[in-house]
């Protein structure tokens, strides 16, 4: 009994040093893709700056434009420009465009399906997103368009089409399969479970 005790509580620590650990390890990376993105435009805008003849002066007035210029203009087009253009009817719709583009991401990750498929071989597993289903060309095969991304930067993968009774589906939810695929592997749920397809 002590000894499945002491498994258990093994396994808990060892589950919340990997979840510190890739805490750890985006939030630096998110720092670091910060501190490189501002280092990179103090490069590009430091000669507007120059005017002032002292070099730590210029980096300062730099940094601090970078910082402070794109939540003003922001303010200024969100809260000043939209409202005065936003009385005329015909302007409502195209003002409302980042509404729009806001609630349409937040309908796709809602709705964003974990799925795994044979590939690249019969032996093989591989997860992915379900982006889409259709009918083969001559229309009695049901296919499905399967997103795999490549581990870590899933903004590059490939689209694989599968027949859709090939795919098996999962109850991940796409923050999981998110930060599966950033840790390599490392941190995920302890039960992958199948659930009904329901597309």
């Amino acid at each position: 009994m002590d000894n499945d005790q002491s498994v258990d509580t093994y396994k808990v620590r060892s589950k919340h040093s990997l979840d510190t650990w890739a805490r750890v390890y985006l939030h630096g990376l998110i720092a670091f893709v910060l501190i490189f993105a501002i280092a990179y435009l103090v490069t590009l805008l430091l000669p507007v700056f120059d005017f002032t003849g002292n070099r730590l002066l210029s980096i300062v007035v730099t940094v601090f434009a970078i910082l402070v210029g794109p939540p003003m203009v922001g303010s200024v087009i969100l809260f000043g420009v939209f409202p005065l253009l936003g009385k005329k009817e015909a302007l409502r719709g195209l003002l409302r465009w980042d509404d729009r583009l806001l609630n349409e991401i937040s309908d796709a990750k809602e709705k964003a399906q974990i799925v795994m498929i044979n590939w690249p071989s019969e032996e093989v597993r591989t997860m992915g997103v379900l982006t889409s289903s259709f009918l083969s060309p001559e229309g009695a095969t049901q296919l499905a368009a399967v997103y795999v991304p490549t581990t870590p930067q899933t903004k590059l993968g490939y689209i694989r089409v599968v027949k859709l009774d090939q795919v098996e589906f999962t109850d991940w939810t796409l923050k999981q399969w998110q930060l599966y695929q950033f840790t390599f592997g490392s941190v995920c749920p302890d039960r992958i479970r199948e659930v009904d397809d329901l597309h």
